[in-house]
Protein backbone atom coordinates (compact mmCIF):
# COMPACT_ATOMS: atom_id res chain seq x y z
CA UNK A 1 0.00 0.00 0.00
CA UNK A 2 1.44 3.40 -0.92
CA UNK A 3 1.07 6.48 1.24
CA UNK A 4 -1.48 8.23 -1.26
CA UNK A 5 -3.53 5.08 -0.47
CA UNK A 6 -2.94 5.59 3.49
CA UNK A 7 -3.81 8.95 3.08
CA UNK A 8 -7.46 8.02 1.37
CA UNK A 9 -8.06 5.41 3.69
CA UNK A 10 -7.54 8.08 6.73
CA UNK A 11 -9.19 10.99 5.15
CA UNK A 12 -12.55 8.58 4.45
CA UNK A 13 -12.81 7.62 7.97
CA UNK A 14 -13.13 10.85 9.39
CA UNK A 15 -16.46 12.01 10.84
CA UNK A 16 -17.30 15.52 11.90
CA UNK A 17 -13.39 15.92 12.74
CA UNK A 18 -13.42 12.33 14.93
CA UNK A 19 -11.29 9.28 13.64
CA UNK A 20 -11.29 6.22 14.90
CA UNK A 21 -8.41 3.73 14.53
CA UNK A 22 -8.49 0.79 15.21
CA UNK A 23 -6.58 -2.89 14.08
CA UNK A 24 -8.63 -3.08 10.64
CA UNK A 25 -8.62 0.35 9.20
CA UNK A 26 -5.77 -0.23 7.49
CA UNK A 27 -5.02 -3.79 7.07
CA UNK A 28 -1.40 -3.90 5.66
CA UNK A 29 -0.19 -1.53 8.58
CA UNK A 30 0.55 -2.73 11.70
CA UNK A 31 -1.33 -0.32 14.09
CA UNK A 32 -2.58 -3.19 16.06
CA UNK A 33 0.68 -3.55 17.38
CA UNK A 34 1.04 -0.04 18.55
CA UNK A 35 -2.54 -1.29 20.69
CA UNK A 36 -1.53 -4.19 21.86
CA UNK A 37 1.86 -2.53 23.02
CA UNK A 38 -0.23 0.58 24.94
CA UNK A 39 -2.80 -2.17 25.92
CA UNK A 40 -5.70 -0.23 24.40
CA UNK A 41 -8.68 -1.23 21.65
CA UNK A 42 -7.91 2.11 19.42
CA UNK A 43 -6.77 5.21 18.88
CA UNK A 44 -9.68 8.34 18.85
CA UNK A 45 -8.40 11.29 17.04
CA UNK A 46 -10.79 14.66 17.83
CA UNK A 47 -10.00 17.25 15.21
CA UNK A 48 -8.10 15.08 13.21
CA UNK A 49 -5.34 16.18 10.46
CA UNK A 50 -4.27 14.46 7.81
CA UNK A 51 -0.96 15.78 5.67
CA UNK A 52 1.01 14.30 3.03
CA UNK A 53 3.86 14.60 1.12
CA UNK A 54 6.37 12.99 -1.13
CA UNK A 55 7.49 10.04 1.58
CA UNK A 56 5.40 10.62 4.40
CA UNK A 57 2.04 10.93 5.54
CA UNK A 58 1.00 12.11 9.21
CA UNK A 59 -2.24 12.02 11.66
CA UNK A 60 -2.30 14.41 14.60
CA UNK A 61 -5.33 15.40 16.91
CA UNK A 62 -6.17 15.42 20.18
CA UNK A 63 -6.74 12.44 21.96
CA UNK A 64 -6.32 10.18 25.19
CA UNK A 65 -3.25 8.37 26.41
CA UNK A 66 -1.89 6.05 29.46
CA UNK A 67 -4.61 8.30 31.21
CA UNK A 68 -3.62 11.08 30.09
CA UNK A 69 -7.18 13.48 28.54
CA UNK A 70 -6.90 15.79 25.52
CA UNK A 71 -3.26 15.75 24.50
CA UNK A 72 -1.31 16.00 21.11
CA UNK A 73 -0.89 12.64 19.41
CA UNK A 74 0.88 12.04 16.46
CA UNK A 75 1.08 8.97 13.71
CA UNK A 76 3.15 9.48 10.80
CA UNK A 77 3.46 6.53 8.37
CA UNK A 78 6.85 6.78 6.24
CA UNK A 79 7.90 5.06 3.01
CA UNK A 80 11.68 3.77 2.17
CA UNK A 81 12.17 1.73 -0.71
CA UNK A 82 8.98 0.73 -0.71
CA UNK A 83 8.48 -0.46 2.63
CA UNK A 84 6.12 1.50 5.32
CA UNK A 85 7.25 2.20 8.54
CA UNK A 86 4.75 3.91 11.33
CA UNK A 87 5.89 6.13 14.34
CA UNK A 88 3.77 7.21 17.02
CA UNK A 89 5.10 9.58 19.31
CA UNK A 90 3.37 12.09 21.84
CA UNK A 91 4.68 14.43 24.89
CA UNK A 92 2.60 14.04 28.40
CA UNK A 93 2.21 15.89 31.25
CA UNK A 94 1.18 12.94 33.24
CA UNK A 95 1.07 9.42 32.12
CA UNK A 96 0.53 5.61 33.79
CA UNK A 97 3.23 3.04 32.73
CA UNK A 98 1.02 0.26 30.63
CA UNK A 99 0.24 -2.54 32.67
CA UNK A 100 0.37 -0.93 35.29
CA UNK A 101 -1.89 1.92 35.69
CA UNK A 102 -0.46 2.52 39.88
CA UNK A 103 2.27 3.93 38.73
CA UNK A 104 2.00 7.74 37.42
CA UNK A 105 5.13 9.33 35.50
CA UNK A 106 5.47 13.29 34.95
CA UNK A 107 6.76 14.80 31.66
CA UNK A 108 6.33 12.04 29.83
CA UNK A 109 6.98 11.42 26.19
CA UNK A 110 6.25 8.38 24.67
CA UNK A 111 7.68 7.14 20.87
CA UNK A 112 6.90 3.69 18.94
CA UNK A 113 7.97 2.50 15.81
CA UNK A 114 6.57 -0.57 13.61
CA UNK A 115 8.14 -1.73 10.72
CA UNK A 116 7.26 -4.77 8.40
CA UNK A 117 9.18 -7.11 11.07
CA UNK A 118 9.84 -5.52 14.78
CA UNK A 119 8.15 -2.74 16.88
CA UNK A 120 10.61 -0.76 19.16
CA UNK A 121 9.55 2.12 21.66
CA UNK A 122 10.61 4.03 24.49
CA UNK A 123 8.51 6.01 27.51
CA UNK A 124 10.76 8.46 29.07
CA UNK A 125 9.49 10.13 32.48
CA UNK A 126 9.77 11.27 36.02
CA UNK A 127 8.99 9.57 38.83
CA UNK A 128 8.52 10.85 42.14
CA UNK A 129 8.57 9.38 45.47
CA UNK A 130 8.26 11.91 48.04
CA UNK A 131 11.07 14.48 47.82
CA UNK A 132 12.59 12.59 45.55
CA UNK A 133 12.69 12.86 41.40
CA UNK A 134 13.08 9.85 39.80
CA UNK A 135 13.88 10.15 36.16
CA UNK A 136 12.92 6.39 34.54
CA UNK A 137 13.58 5.25 30.99
CA UNK A 138 11.10 2.00 30.05
CA UNK A 139 12.07 0.13 26.69
CA UNK A 140 9.69 -2.30 24.76
CA UNK A 141 10.48 -5.67 24.10
CA UNK A 142 7.57 -6.66 21.66
CA UNK A 143 7.79 -10.76 20.96
CA UNK A 144 5.28 -13.27 20.90
CA UNK A 145 4.44 -10.97 24.75
CA UNK A 146 4.53 -7.55 25.31
CA UNK A 147 7.21 -6.46 27.90
CA UNK A 148 7.97 -3.08 28.92
CA UNK A 149 12.11 -3.42 30.74
CA UNK A 150 13.41 -0.46 32.42
CA UNK A 151 16.50 0.62 34.50
CA UNK A 152 16.50 3.39 37.16
CA UNK A 153 19.82 4.69 37.43
CA UNK A 154 19.72 6.20 41.08
CA UNK A 155 16.44 5.87 44.00
CA UNK A 156 15.75 5.36 47.65
CA UNK A 157 14.64 2.74 49.80
CA UNK A 158 12.07 4.78 50.85
CA UNK A 159 11.27 5.94 47.27
CA UNK A 160 10.99 2.28 46.13
CA UNK A 161 8.46 1.30 48.56
CA UNK A 162 6.38 4.75 48.34
CA UNK A 163 6.42 4.29 44.40
CA UNK A 164 5.43 0.93 44.48
CA UNK A 165 3.76 -0.34 47.49
CA UNK A 166 1.55 2.28 47.90
CA UNK A 167 3.35 4.96 49.69
CA UNK A 168 4.39 2.33 52.27
CA UNK A 169 7.18 2.83 54.63
CA UNK A 170 10.23 1.30 54.65
CA UNK A 171 10.80 -1.23 58.12
CA UNK A 172 12.24 1.66 60.27
CA UNK A 173 15.14 -0.58 61.53
CA UNK A 174 16.88 0.05 57.89
CA UNK A 175 18.86 2.75 56.56
CA UNK A 176 17.58 4.48 53.78
CA UNK A 177 19.63 2.66 51.10
CA UNK A 178 20.69 4.22 47.96
CA UNK A 179 20.27 1.67 44.85
CA UNK A 180 21.77 2.04 41.21
CA UNK A 181 20.91 0.03 38.15
CA UNK A 182 17.17 -1.29 39.29
CA UNK A 183 15.91 -3.65 36.81
CA UNK A 184 11.99 -3.60 36.22
CA UNK A 185 10.22 -5.54 33.80
CA UNK A 186 6.20 -5.40 33.20
CA UNK A 187 3.96 -7.13 31.23
CA UNK A 188 1.10 -5.24 29.68
CA UNK A 189 -1.35 -8.03 28.93
CA UNK A 190 -0.99 -9.63 32.30
CA UNK A 191 -0.55 -6.53 34.75
CA UNK A 192 2.68 -9.03 35.84
CA UNK A 193 5.02 -6.42 37.15
CA UNK A 194 8.59 -7.27 38.86
CA UNK A 195 11.53 -4.89 40.48
CA UNK A 196 15.15 -5.96 41.35
CA UNK A 197 17.61 -4.07 43.27
CA UNK A 198 21.47 -4.46 45.11
CA UNK A 199 23.60 -1.87 47.28
CA UNK A 200 25.88 -2.11 50.23
CA UNK A 201 25.80 0.21 52.75
CA UNK A 202 26.63 0.47 55.96
CA UNK A 203 24.20 0.27 59.15
CA UNK A 204 24.91 2.34 61.93
CA UNK A 205 24.18 2.11 65.52
CA UNK A 206 24.56 4.93 68.42
CA UNK A 207 25.67 2.03 70.53
CA UNK A 208 28.30 -0.09 68.63
CA UNK A 209 31.75 0.50 68.09
CA UNK A 210 31.77 0.13 64.35
CA UNK A 211 28.91 0.14 61.62
CA UNK A 212 28.02 -2.88 59.96
CA UNK A 213 28.78 -3.50 56.24
CA UNK A 214 25.64 -5.04 54.91
CA UNK A 215 24.22 -6.17 51.64
CA UNK A 216 20.68 -5.09 50.41
CA UNK A 217 19.04 -6.74 48.11
CA UNK A 218 14.85 -5.89 47.22
CA UNK A 219 12.53 -8.10 45.14
CA UNK A 220 9.19 -6.60 44.41
CA UNK A 221 6.84 -9.03 41.98
CA UNK A 222 2.73 -7.82 41.41
CA UNK A 223 0.73 -10.86 40.40
CA UNK A 224 -2.74 -11.38 39.03
CA UNK A 225 -5.45 -13.31 40.38
CA UNK A 226 -7.65 -15.70 38.00
CA UNK A 227 -10.62 -12.96 39.22
CA UNK A 228 -8.72 -10.38 38.57
CA UNK A 229 -7.24 -9.40 41.83
CA UNK A 230 -3.59 -8.72 42.39
CA UNK A 231 -1.29 -8.82 44.95
CA UNK A 232 2.16 -7.37 45.49
CA UNK A 233 4.80 -8.87 47.43
CA UNK A 234 8.22 -7.65 48.29
CA UNK A 235 11.60 -8.83 50.03
CA UNK A 236 14.29 -6.94 50.74
CA UNK A 237 16.93 -9.47 52.39
CA UNK A 238 19.74 -8.02 54.17
CA UNK A 239 23.16 -10.29 54.56
CA UNK A 240 25.70 -9.04 56.81
CA UNK A 241 29.05 -8.54 55.18
CA UNK A 242 31.26 -8.60 57.93
CA UNK A 243 30.61 -8.57 61.90
CA UNK A 244 29.38 -5.70 64.76
CA UNK A 245 30.76 -5.44 67.58
CA UNK A 246 27.85 -4.15 69.86
CA UNK A 247 29.88 -3.48 73.26
CA UNK A 248 32.88 -5.04 74.58
CA UNK A 249 32.32 -9.24 75.14
CA UNK A 250 29.38 -8.89 72.57
CA UNK A 251 28.99 -8.78 69.00
CA UNK A 252 27.10 -9.90 66.18
CA UNK A 253 27.70 -11.64 62.37
CA UNK A 254 26.13 -14.01 60.17
CA UNK A 255 23.60 -11.47 59.80
CA UNK A 256 20.47 -12.67 57.32
CA UNK A 257 16.97 -10.97 57.59
CA UNK A 258 14.27 -11.27 55.25
CA UNK A 259 11.93 -8.29 55.50
CA UNK A 260 8.31 -9.58 53.55
CA UNK A 261 5.75 -7.23 52.51
CA UNK A 262 2.26 -9.25 51.80
CA UNK A 263 -0.04 -6.24 51.09
CA UNK A 264 -0.31 -5.32 54.50
CA UNK A 265 2.39 -5.18 56.63
CA UNK A 266 6.03 -6.09 57.15
CA UNK A 267 7.02 -8.96 58.83
CA UNK A 268 10.55 -10.62 59.76
CA UNK A 269 12.28 -13.60 59.28
CA UNK A 270 15.85 -14.79 59.53
CA UNK A 271 19.12 -15.65 61.58
CA UNK A 272 21.84 -14.20 63.01
CA UNK A 273 25.05 -15.38 65.19
CA UNK A 274 25.68 -14.06 68.28
CA UNK A 275 29.42 -14.01 70.34
CA UNK A 276 28.79 -13.36 73.88
CA UNK A 277 31.52 -14.18 76.53
CA UNK A 278 33.12 -16.31 74.21
CA UNK A 279 29.84 -18.36 73.46
CA UNK A 280 28.20 -18.55 70.09
CA UNK A 281 24.59 -18.51 69.87
CA UNK A 282 22.47 -18.88 67.28
CA UNK A 283 19.66 -16.17 67.31
CA UNK A 284 16.06 -16.01 65.20
CA UNK A 285 15.19 -12.68 64.02
CA UNK A 286 11.25 -11.84 64.47
CA UNK A 287 9.00 -8.74 65.29
CA UNK A 288 7.90 -8.20 69.08
CA UNK A 289 5.23 -5.88 69.73
CA UNK A 290 6.37 -4.06 73.34
CA UNK A 291 3.53 -1.45 74.13
CA UNK A 292 2.74 0.41 71.30
CA UNK A 293 6.16 -0.24 69.89
CA UNK A 294 6.96 -2.90 67.46
CA UNK A 295 10.53 -3.92 67.56
CA UNK A 296 13.02 -5.50 65.56
CA UNK A 297 13.70 -8.84 68.24
CA UNK A 298 16.48 -11.76 67.84
CA UNK A 299 15.91 -14.63 70.12
CA UNK A 300 18.04 -17.64 71.18
CA UNK A 301 16.09 -20.81 72.02
CA UNK A 302 15.50 -21.11 75.89
CA UNK A 303 18.14 -23.23 77.53
CA UNK A 304 20.89 -22.86 80.20
CA UNK A 305 24.04 -22.09 79.36
CA UNK A 306 27.03 -21.09 81.05
CA UNK A 307 28.69 -18.12 80.16
CA UNK A 308 31.64 -17.59 82.20
CA UNK A 309 33.37 -20.21 84.70
CA UNK A 310 35.52 -18.91 87.84
CA UNK A 311 37.82 -22.07 87.83
CA UNK A 312 35.14 -23.54 90.48
CA UNK A 313 34.84 -20.30 92.10
CA UNK A 314 31.35 -19.18 90.72
CA UNK A 315 29.77 -18.72 87.17
CA UNK A 316 27.80 -16.70 84.73
CA UNK A 317 24.63 -18.72 83.40
CA UNK A 318 22.17 -17.45 81.13
CA UNK A 319 18.79 -19.22 80.54
CA UNK A 320 17.16 -16.94 77.97
CA UNK A 321 18.57 -14.27 75.26
CA UNK A 322 16.92 -11.30 73.62
CA UNK A 323 18.71 -8.97 71.48
CA UNK A 324 16.85 -6.32 70.04
CA UNK A 325 16.42 -2.32 67.96
CA UNK A 326 15.67 0.29 70.33
CA UNK A 327 14.77 3.37 68.28
CA UNK A 328 14.56 4.36 64.23
CA UNK A 329 17.22 4.04 61.87
CA UNK A 330 20.69 5.65 61.29
CA UNK A 331 22.41 7.04 63.95
CA UNK A 332 19.82 7.05 66.83
CA UNK A 333 19.17 3.22 66.76
CA UNK A 334 20.89 1.13 68.97
CA UNK A 335 20.82 -2.55 70.59
CA UNK A 336 19.80 -3.34 74.00
CA UNK A 337 20.34 -6.49 75.75
CA UNK A 338 17.80 -8.73 77.03
CA UNK A 339 19.35 -11.95 79.40
CA UNK A 340 17.87 -13.77 81.76
CA UNK A 341 20.47 -15.72 84.24
CA UNK A 342 21.63 -16.24 87.67
CA UNK A 343 25.59 -15.62 88.79
CA UNK A 344 26.94 -17.99 91.36
CA UNK A 345 29.66 -17.66 93.85
CA UNK A 346 29.63 -21.30 95.14
CA UNK A 347 29.03 -21.65 98.92
CA UNK A 348 28.56 -18.11 99.00
CA UNK A 349 25.33 -16.95 97.26
CA UNK A 350 23.32 -17.64 93.63
CA UNK A 351 21.19 -14.53 92.57
CA UNK A 352 18.76 -14.73 89.49
CA UNK A 353 18.68 -11.82 87.72
CA UNK A 354 19.25 -9.79 83.86
CA UNK A 355 21.85 -9.73 81.75
CA UNK A 356 21.45 -6.03 80.26
CA UNK A 357 23.04 -2.90 78.75
CA UNK A 358 24.42 -0.10 81.09
CA UNK A 359 25.38 2.98 80.25
CA UNK A 360 28.88 4.05 82.04
CA UNK A 361 29.64 7.19 83.23
CA UNK A 362 31.65 8.28 79.90
CA UNK A 363 28.57 7.55 78.03
CA UNK A 364 29.77 4.36 76.85
CA UNK A 365 27.51 1.09 77.31
CA UNK A 366 28.24 -2.02 78.67
CA UNK A 367 26.79 -5.50 79.77
CA UNK A 368 26.03 -6.03 83.18
CA UNK A 369 24.15 -8.19 85.06
CA UNK A 370 21.08 -6.87 87.20
CA UNK A 371 20.18 -9.41 89.88
CA UNK A 372 16.63 -9.44 91.10
CA UNK A 373 17.22 -9.31 94.71
CA UNK A 374 20.06 -7.44 95.70
CA UNK A 375 20.25 -8.49 99.17
CA UNK A 376 22.52 -10.99 99.78
CA UNK A 377 24.50 -12.08 103.81
CA UNK A 378 27.38 -13.65 103.60
CA UNK A 379 28.98 -15.43 106.40
CA UNK A 380 32.62 -14.36 106.79
CA UNK A 381 35.88 -16.65 107.65
CA UNK A 382 37.95 -17.59 109.63
CA UNK A 383 35.68 -18.46 112.51
CA UNK A 384 31.98 -17.55 110.47
CA UNK A 385 31.14 -15.44 113.33
CA UNK A 386 30.83 -12.52 111.53
CA UNK A 387 28.81 -11.51 108.30
CA UNK A 388 28.25 -8.54 105.77
CA UNK A 389 25.22 -7.92 104.10
CA UNK A 390 25.53 -6.66 100.43
CA UNK A 391 23.14 -4.47 98.83
CA UNK A 392 24.51 -4.76 94.95
CA UNK A 393 23.68 -2.27 92.14
CA UNK A 394 25.03 -4.97 89.38
CA UNK A 395 27.75 -7.18 88.47
CA UNK A 396 30.02 -6.61 85.92
CA UNK A 397 32.17 -9.37 84.32
CA UNK A 398 35.40 -8.07 83.52
CA UNK A 399 38.04 -10.40 81.01
CA UNK A 400 41.70 -11.07 82.52
CA UNK A 401 43.87 -11.93 80.10
CA UNK A 402 47.77 -12.88 81.49
CA UNK A 403 50.49 -13.18 78.74
CA UNK A 404 50.80 -16.93 77.24
CA UNK A 405 47.85 -17.80 79.63
CA UNK A 406 44.38 -18.53 79.21
CA UNK A 407 41.61 -15.77 79.59
CA UNK A 408 40.27 -15.65 83.09
CA UNK A 409 37.31 -13.69 84.28
CA UNK A 410 36.41 -11.69 87.12
CA UNK A 411 33.04 -10.50 88.75
CA UNK A 412 33.06 -6.90 90.37
CA UNK A 413 30.17 -5.28 91.92
CA UNK A 414 29.91 -1.72 93.78
CA UNK A 415 27.44 -2.27 96.67
CA UNK A 416 26.49 -1.06 100.09
CA UNK A 417 27.25 -2.89 102.74
CA UNK A 418 26.33 -3.30 106.54
CA UNK A 419 29.24 -5.48 108.95
CA UNK A 420 27.46 -6.96 111.84
CA UNK A 421 24.07 -5.06 111.25
CA UNK A 422 26.14 -2.40 112.74
CA UNK A 423 27.63 0.20 110.05
CA UNK A 424 26.62 0.95 106.68
CA UNK A 425 29.56 2.04 104.11
CA UNK A 426 29.80 1.33 100.45
CA UNK A 427 32.43 -1.23 98.95
CA UNK A 428 33.39 -2.90 95.80
CA UNK A 429 33.09 -6.79 95.87
CA UNK A 430 35.43 -8.73 93.98
CA UNK A 431 35.12 -12.03 93.23
CA UNK A 432 38.15 -14.11 90.45
CA UNK A 433 38.84 -17.09 88.99
CA UNK A 434 40.08 -18.92 91.98
CA UNK A 435 39.59 -16.93 94.99
CA UNK A 436 37.05 -14.49 96.13
CA UNK A 437 37.64 -11.45 97.85
CA UNK A 438 35.71 -8.73 99.82
CA UNK A 439 37.62 -5.18 100.30
CA UNK A 440 35.53 -3.26 102.59
CA UNK A 441 36.56 0.16 103.29
CA UNK A 442 35.43 2.74 105.87
CA UNK A 443 33.81 1.02 108.38
CA UNK A 444 34.05 3.17 111.51
CA UNK A 445 32.09 2.83 115.17
CA UNK A 446 33.97 1.87 118.20
CA UNK A 447 37.03 0.69 116.25
CA UNK A 448 40.09 2.88 114.27
CA UNK A 449 39.83 2.94 110.46
CA UNK A 450 39.57 -1.43 109.61
CA UNK A 451 40.86 -2.89 106.19
CA UNK A 452 38.98 -6.48 106.13
CA UNK A 453 40.61 -8.64 103.34
CA UNK A 454 39.20 -12.03 103.38
CA UNK A 455 40.18 -14.42 100.81
CA UNK A 456 40.13 -17.49 99.71
CA UNK A 457 43.26 -19.75 97.34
Amino acid sequence: MILQQIADTLQQNVKSGQLVLDATTIDSIRIGEFLRVINVPNFTFLNAEITTSDNRVALTGKSSLLGAQNIGLAIAFSEDNGAISVNLSATLPNAAIPGASWLSLEDVSISLLATSTIVTGTIIGVLRTGSERVEITLTLEAGMEVVWRAEISRISLSGITQAFLNNTSSPSELPNVEFSDIAISITPATRAFSLNATSTTQWNFANSRNALGVQVGVTLSRSVMEDSSSQIDANILVTGIDALTVVEELALSNFNLNFRWSGSDWSLSGDVSAQLYEQMFALSASYAQMGNIRTLMLTAATFTRELVNLRNVGSLNLSHLEIFIEGQAGETSSWQVSGSGSIRVNNVFDIAGNLTLARRDDGNASLMFMPENSSVTVVLPPDRQMSVMLDFDGFTIVRRNAENQATSWMFTAMAKNSLAERVNSSSTLTISGGKYQYNICQFVKYYALVNLDTKRV
